[in-house]
Formats: structure tokens, C-alpha cells, sequence
């Protein structure tokens, strides 16, 4: 599989075996992403992204992109239109929320991820439907740099509720993963991790 997504796990679902891929993190145009803070444009980088897209992106996504902005339906109906087009090539699937409460994860039922008629497919139902409005829409959850003390504010208060303390503020992610490693902290305060992520726009 491709380095579109971001983790990918066997689990057992009942009777049938569920296997997930991560959800799709923002890749195209991370160059563009990054200059966006010494560009001209007025626009916030997710619309930038968008723009870039827009011109070779499919027809059911550029619908989605004209205005250079994704919304949570739009983003939801994607993934619908992305699961149809998997069930219409005899793939059995569903978006599966994922522990951040936003993202959504790919989870299908009994496939071999490694097949390359499976690869081929998700490939090519993605880069119909979803690749690029996923990637819009996780980059416009991203607060802007002036709002990063906001999110450290939420983050530390979001561990504490959560029966951690002592985490430092300016830690990298690295840091925080290995304190909350070697503190035993509950799902809880993984996820508040998963949501200052989010919304810092860093990878997972």
C-alpha cells in the first residue's frame, strides 16, 4: 500500500476479520503548505492547497473544491461516494471514525491488503472521489500559527482531566509520545494528543 495513509491494523470484528487504513494525510502539496507562510496570498494554506488540486483533481472532487473549502458534510459525503465505488468492485467496507472523534479511518472486512487487485482498486476509488478532498479538509482542521498557544493551553487541560500531570508545554511530540508511553496513560490522554495534533496540522 502507499504512503497515502498514516497506519494501517488487523482486528477482529465479530465473525469477519477488519482491517484499517489510517486516514489520509496531507502529502501532495506539503511544499506548498510550508511556503504558505511567506507567500503573497491572503489565503489560509488549506485553500492554497485547494487551488493547487483543483485544476487536476476528478470531476466528482472538483465539484467538492470549487469554492476552496471542504466542509464536514463534503467530507463525509466523499467517503460515501469512495465506499460505493469499493462495493461496486465487490469490496466489503466502512468509514470508521477514528479515536480523535474527526478523521475518519478506511476499515474493510476480510481482504488481503496486500493484493494488488485490492490496491489497485482503493487507488483508483480514491483518486476519483476522496484523495484530494480528504487532503483539503484535514488541512483547513489546522489552527493558524497565531492560535498554537491556544491548542498547547487546550492540550495541557485536556492531559489533566485526564489524570496526567507533569507533561511540559514546549515538549515535541516525540517527548510527549514517550512520557504518556511511560506514564500508562489511559486512551483518554492519547486522544487529547491526537486532537493537538489535528489541530497543529502535524503528522501522526
Amino acid at each position: 500500500m502507499d504512503a497515502h495513509h498514516l497506519l494501517s491494523v488487523w482486528t477482529r470484528h465479530g465473525a469477519r476479520t477488519r482491517w484499517r487504513l489510517g486516514p489520509i494525510a496531507v502529502t501532495a502539496a506539503v511544499g506548498i503548505l510550508s511556503a504558505c507562510s511567506s507567500s503573497a496570498s491572503d489565503l489560509p494554506p488549506s485553500q492554497v492547497l485547494a487551488k493547487q488540486l483543483i485544476e487536476s483533481t476528478s470531476e466528482e472532487q472538483r465539484i467538492m473544491l470549487s469554492d476552496l473549502v471542504v466542509s464536514r458534510e463534503e467530507y463525509e459525503r466523499a467517503h460515501e461516494s469512495f465506499f460505493q465505488c469499493m462495493e461496486a468492485l465487490g469490496w466489503d467496507g466502512e468509514p470508521d471514525l477514528g479515536p480523535d472523534g474527526v478523521l475518519y479511518h478506511l476499515a474493510f472486512f476480510n481482504v488481503n491488503p496486500e493484493s494488488v487487485e485490492f490496491q489497485t482498486d482503493i487507488r483508483e476509488c480514491e483518486e476519483r472521489f476522496l484523495f484530494d478532498v480528504a487532503q483539503v479538509y484535514r488541512a483547513g482542521l489546522a489552527v493558524a500559527d497565531s492560535d498554537s498557544e491556544t491548542v498547547k493551553d487546550e492540550l495541557a487541560a485536556c492531559l489533566s482531566g485526564a489524570g496526567v500531570e507533569g507533561a511540559e508545554r514546549d515538549w515535541s511530540d516525540s517527548e510527549l509520545a514517550e512520557f504518556l508511553d511511560a506514564s500508562d496513560a489511559s486512551e483518554e490522554a492519547w486522544i487529547c494528543r491526537e486532537v493537538a495534533l489535528l489541530r497543529l496540522g502535524e503528522e501522526r
